[in-house]
């Protein structure tokens, strides 16, 4: 039987917000003048995660969850990246995960983002609604965001996230914060 090469779903998520300034102001660690969050790779349950990412899952079989860049290296642990910097989710999961149908996966994802006081700065509902063919395999999915411009007084940006098998019960949601270099 052909083994088929790992399918990887990419989509790309900008995220294009006014204004000028940009506070970073919370009760974490200071670091270069900058606040942070506290260092974190654990497991939970069986899944690998990094970056304090909360996560949930019911029947999904997750492996891990992290984020990364684009040159591929992780977040660093404080989620601090730069202005036009890629930021992006990267979940893996078991290849059994997903129900085929038609011996294809038809999976949903959902990202919303949350500037600190409040204000929505993306809300993209199921991003792989034109995919109405599927997918052979889905074994690793990836939301990405950058920020173009600074949000007026937002001290981070909160990520959540939904990822689910259309064809059954499977889901994966949780949140995660970022902030921008002054």
């Amino acid at each position: 039987m052909l083994h088929y090469k790992k399918t990887l779903i990419y989509f790309f998520i900008v995220i294009f917000l006014s204004s000028c300034k940009f506070e970073c102001n919370t009760n974490g660690v200071k670091k270069n003048g900058v606040s942070t969050i506290e260092s974190t790779i654990k497991k939970v349950g069986d899944v690998i995660v990094t970056n304090s990412i909360n996560i949930t899952t019911n029947t999904a079989k997750l492996e891990s969850a992290t984020l990364v860049l684009d040159n591929g290296e992780r977040v660093p642990d404080d989620n601090v990246v730069g202005l036009n910097e890629n930021i992006i989710l990267k979940l893996t999961f078991d290849n059994s995960t997903w129900k085929k149908v038609n011996n294809k996966c038809n999976v949903g994802a959902a990202e919303k983002i949350i500037t600190s006081n409040g204000g929505v700065a993306l809300n993209a509902g199921d991003l792989f609604k034109d995919n109405i063919e599927g997918f052979d395999e889905v074994e690793v999915i990836k939301l990405n965001a950058i920020v173009r411009k600074e949000y007026k007084s937002t001290s981070y940006y909160t990520v959540y996230f939904r990822v689910w098998d259309k064809n059954g019960n499977a889901e994966v949601t949780g949140n995660y914060k970022f902030y921008l270099k002054k």
